[in-house]
This record gives structure tokens, C-alpha cells and sequence, in this order.
């Protein structure tokens, strides 16, 4: 496991970071976004037709077959969490000497 939490569907396979890599936490996302300078009552409108949808037990079966764990969460926190990975994947980046040609 990459994620920093055992997955709920696979208890028992330790995680990374429980393997001898303390820190250690990449997980796969997935969101949806909408085009800049969207007005804010469109997107806190969307936002709350999703986060309805995720809730719906048809839904939250369906992802939990594949894996996912829904987070469902406001705007500013998703902006907030994708700034992050912005910052922790450009340095791993960096640090890997990474080059795009």
C-alpha cells in the first residue's frame, strides 16, 4: 500500500511506510475540476450535486469494488490538497534531477 493508511478492502498488506519507509504516501486521485473563472454559486452548486452523488449507497458500493475511497470535500480544500501534491511531486522531482526535454 502507497497510501499512508492500510486500504480498507486489503487490511492484512502493511503499508509502505510500515515496510521501513516512514512518510511514505502516494495515492491515485481523482477529481473534478472546472474551467477557471467559473462564478462561485456554479461551482458550490456543482459541489453539492457530487458530493450528494457520492453518498448515494449505489455509488459508494461501485467505488468501494474498485478500490476508492471517497473524500468529497469543499473547493478551497481540494485547491488546497492539489497545491500540495503540486509541491510534493515537483520536489521529488527536483530531487530525482528529472528533465523534460
Amino acid at each position: 500500500m502507497t497510501s499512508k493508511e492500510r486500504s480498507p478492502i486489503s487490511p492484512n498488506v502493511p503499508t509502505i511506510a510500515e515496510s521501513g519507509y516512514p512518510g511514505f504516501d502516494a495515492i491515485a486521485w481523482h477529481g473534478i475540476l472546472a474551467p477557471a473563472k467559473t462564478p462561485p454559486a456554479i461551482i458550490n452548486k456543482l459541489n453539492a450535486e457530487f458530493l450528494k452523488a457520492l453518498k448515494d449507497p449505489e455509488i459508494e458500493e461501485l467505488l468501494e469494488k474498485q478500490a476508492m475511497q471517497t473524500v468529497g470535500n469543499s473547493p478551497e480544500q481540494f485547491i488546497a490538497f492539489i497545491k500540495e501534491d503540486i509541491a510534493i511531486w515537483k520536489d521529488v522531482a527536483t530531487q530525482a534531477k528529472v528533465e523534460v526535454k
